[in-house]
């Protein structure tokens, strides 16, 4: 998908990593930290058996090239560590390994590892179909089978919410304003901050960050976005330029919202329905 043309705004939005860690609360520079990639109550407990997901929407399915994932089970590393980039390969014994549909090995960039849980990166350049993962560590290996697609599409949600994970670019006169979908309450929870649309000479963008997106197709509305059942024009859907494994959309929110309240944020990639989030519109 193109980018809109229109002269105030980048389509690739920058990431900037000191607002983004403040944003999410965070105390390293890690996307753990930031995302709902860590184990919290409403996941499933897993079995021993390896258990392989989109990082983003947590669904067990397809996982896509260069996109982040998420591996649940048991004795899959030795220590508990976020990881920095550029993402290791190996760390602290664990390694993530492919074989493709055409019998090629990969290794996974690594960005969490601990006893239940790795995150990491599927390899770019891997051949669509069935594929092999491997999971080892200095006490166990542990194999699955898992299909490669060129989408799953996940959008990231703040964790213990549920909001998009976004930021709302606000252009007016000239100038670009960064503003947050949230604030955070007195006992430090986040809340919905609303997203004011009703100012004359003003365009709203919502900057949805999610993966597995990133390969989709070359047609016409190939991903659309609603907001409440209404449809956004999307202005750029494709890879975040500064992290690894991280996508974007950047969608522009019309006056005709003004009003709306809390709606559904709703992503759709060449006919899959990513997991839908919230934002509170004022």
């Amino acid at each position: 998908m193109k980018s809109k043309a229109y002269a105030d705004v980048d389509p690739l939005i920058e990431f900037d990593q000191q607002t983004f860690n403040q944003q999410m609360g965070a105390n390293s520079y890690n996307l753990s930290d930031y995302y709902s990639f860590s184990l919290s109550s409403n996941i499933p407990v897993q079995t021993p058996a390896i258990t392989n997901e989109n990082a983003a929407s947590f669904v067990v399915g397809p996982l896509a090239p260069d996109s982040f994932a998420t591996v649940f089970g048991a004795n899959l590393a030795t220590v508990t560590q976020a990881i920095p980039i550029p993402y290791p390969t190996t760390f602290g014994g664990t390694t993530v390994a492919f074989t493709d549909s055409q019998g090629v090995a990969w290794q996974a960039p690594l960005e969490y590892v601990s006893p239940g849980q790795v995150n990491y990166i599927v390899p770019d350049g891997m051949a669509l179909g069935q594929a092999t993962v491997t999971v080892a560590s200095g006490q166990a290996s542990f194999s699955g089978a898992v299909p490669i697609a060129a989408i799953d599409p996940g959008i990231f949600i703040f964790q213990g919410t549920n909001l998009v994970a976004a930021n709302v670019d606000v252009v007016s006169g000239g100038t670009q304003t960064y503003e947050n979908v949230y604030s955070v309450n007195s006992s430090g929870g986040l809340v919905p901050a609303p997203i004011d649309v009703s100012q004359p000479n003003t365009e709203v963008y919502l900057i949805i960050y999610g993966t597995g997106l990133r390969g989709h197709s070359s047609a016409a509305n190939s991903v659309t976005v609603t907001a409440g059942g209404t449809n956004l024009t999307v202005a750029y859907a494709g890879a975040q330029p500064q992290y690894p494994g991280l996508d974007q959309i950047n969608v522009l929110l019309p006056p005709s919202l003004a009003g709306a309240g809390d709606v559904v944020i709703q992503v759709t990639v060449d006919g899959q329905a990513a997991n839908p989030g919230h934002v509170t519109i004022q």
